[in-house]
Parts: structure tokens; C-alpha cells; sequence
């Protein structure tokens, strides 16, 4: 369905929060829905990856998410996703 969408409308005519959104999407069915069968993940484990997966998105798109919450979960993990992704993708 992205793909189709990006075909349709452009990539170039998507805002980054549409992009963002997209990138969410895809990232959310493969490793949050596509859990294989040989894939034990805890409830611990499964809440952090949900909140990995929603660091990927703008802060203004999580409108039904506690504003502390946000603040106290998600804050750092966007913070050290940034500064992974500065530090070790560089240049990549």
C-alpha cells in the first residue's frame, strides 16, 4: 500500500511527517506484526520495541499518547537513535 502510494502521489510531494508515517508503517508490520514463530519476545521486550518503533515518528503525530510519557520514555530513545545514526551512519 506505501509503495503504491508513493508511485501515486510522488515521494517528492510527501511532507516528512508523511514520510515519517510511511517509515513507521513499514517498520511497525515487519518487526512488530511479522513476529516469527520461533520469536519468544517478553511483554518488557514487546513495549520497547513499540516505543522504538514510535520514536520514528514526529512527537506532534502521538496526539493520544500522555505528554509525560512522551516525555519520559520517548525523549531518550530519539535521542540516542539521532545520535547512533549521526555517529555510525555517516558516510554510509
Amino acid at each position: 500500500m506505501q509503495e503504491r502510494l508513493r508511485r501515486v502521489i510522488g515521494e517528492d510531494e510527501l511532507s516528512a511527517s508523511d514520510k515519517a508515517i510511511m517509515k513507521f508503517g513499514t517498520m511497525f508490520e515487519k518487526y512488530f506484526l511479522n513476529q516469527g514463530f520461533d520469536e519468544n519476545r517478553s511483554m518488557d521486550e514487546t513495549l520497547d520495541l513499540a516505543w522504538d518503533l514510535l520514536s520514528l515518528l514526529p512527537a506532534s503525530e502521538l496526539d493520544r499518547v500522555n505528554e509525560q510519557l512522551i516525555k519520559r520514555t520517548l525523549s531518550p530513545r530519539k535521542m540516542l537513535r539521532d545520535l547512533y545514526n549521526s555517529y555510525y551512519m555517516k558516510g554510509r
